[in-house]
């Protein structure tokens, strides 16, 4: 017997078979990555982190590995790294940002014929959420 696990072998043992755990298992750890990703590239620890918003090192690190974190809680943990959290449903035609307060901003896209004509010749820098 090989003293070795195959990829398989070792996510079976950990998140089983299941297809939906498996996804939120998959989940979790881009969750994880992202908002990690999000307080080093801010240059903070999670001690500083932790500090800001009152709580222990260990309820961050909690917190950076949780499923599914409320987006208060989101708001709370960008807001201790200088920033506010913004939320838009966007449209083939338009983008809306939700305001926390409940007020609506709506920014219509231009139309694809003059949206090309406007970025004919440059390079615009796209950011991929997922």
């Amino acid at each position: 017997m090989s003293a070795t696990s195959n990829w398989k072998t070792i996510r079976e043992k950990r998140v089983g078979n299941d297809p939906a755990r498996v996804e939120r298992a998959r989940e979790a750890m881009v969750a994880e990555l992202r908002l990690a990703g999000l307080r080093k590239h801010r240059k903070a620890s999670q001690a500083a982190v932790a500090k800001k918003l009152a709580v222990s090192q260990s309820n961050i690190s909690q917190f950076e590995r949780g499923g599914d974190p409320k987006l208060s809680s989101i708001a709370e943990y960008i807001g201790a790294l200088g920033g506010t959290l913004e939320i838009a449903a966007v449209f083939d035609d338009e983008r809306i940002s939700l305001d926390p307060l409940g007020e609506i901003q709506v920014k219509p896209f231009a139309t694809r014929k003059s949206s090309r004509r406007a970025t004919a010749g440059t390079t615009r820098k796209r950011s991929v959420a997922k």
